[in-house]
């Protein structure tokens, strides 16, 4: 099996990628995902801004935690809004992909543009 462009972009991240994982005081018991859980950790740790998240039990947690969220949908329009993408180009590419969302949220995000 060929190895998703993701797996092919991580063989060979750019300079600025920086992986990390949270310290165990951080960790916490909630009925999420490892990934989702130790995202959440690890903005905690940090004192991150905002945590990018699009599950919605993570979204939850992350909300419970006092933590500001986004979503892939919300990186894309403010990416788009910096002129570093073409949001409809953006989207229709994400739909290529396993990502999933209505397609009422995917007019609205068109919309406010």
């Amino acid at each position: 099996m060929l190895p998703c462009r993701s797996e092919l972009w991580m063989g060979s991240p750019p300079v600025w990628l920086e992986v990390r994982s949270p310290l165990p005081a951080f960790r916490h018991s909630v009925s999420l995902g490892a990934g989702e859980s130790d995202a959440i950790a690890l903005a905690e740790q940090l004192g991150a801004d905002r945590i990018i998240m699009d599950e919605t039990l993570g979204r939850s947690e992350a909300l419970a935690r006092g933590l500001r969220i986004i979503g892939t949908l919300g990186v894309l329009r403010e990416a788009h809004r910096a002129g570093l993408l073409d949001l409809p180009t953006a989207i229709a590419r994400l739909k290529a992909t396993t990502f999933h969302a209505s397609p009422q949220v995917l007019q609205a995000i068109l919309d406010s543009v």
